[in-house]
């Protein structure tokens, strides 16, 4: 897997594939900002992990991210109330499905 390439970069791309890859996710995917999370995310997010002091709803680690409850591509919203703090991992573990 990765670029044929010789390389040290952990994701097993040199740097030019990598930025590639970046550039494709992107076009498909659009911006974080395209996507709502920009400024306003921002603050709600912080808001959401400072309230539940930086532990992750799931597992009991240090949350780092906020998960969506009902996710934005299942129509939820980016209201406090649809929000819960999430490690890294549990947050990637759901991807995008509902956690009722």
């Amino acid at each position: 897997l990765g670029c044929l390439k010789p390389t040290a970069q952990r994701a097993g791309y040199c740097r030019p594939c990598q930025a590639e890859r970046e550039r494709r996710r992107t076009a498909i995917r659009g911006t974080p900002t395209q996507r709502g999370y920009d400024y306003q995310w921002s603050k709600v997010s912080k808001q959401v992990l400072e309230e539940f002091y930086y532990t992750c709803s799931y597992c009991g680690a240090e949350a780092t991210t906020v998960d969506h409850i009902t996710p934005k591509s299942k129509g939820g919203s980016d209201e406090p109330e649809n929000l819960l703090p999430a490690c890294r991992r549990c947050n990637s573990h759901f991807g995008g499905r509902l956690k009722l």
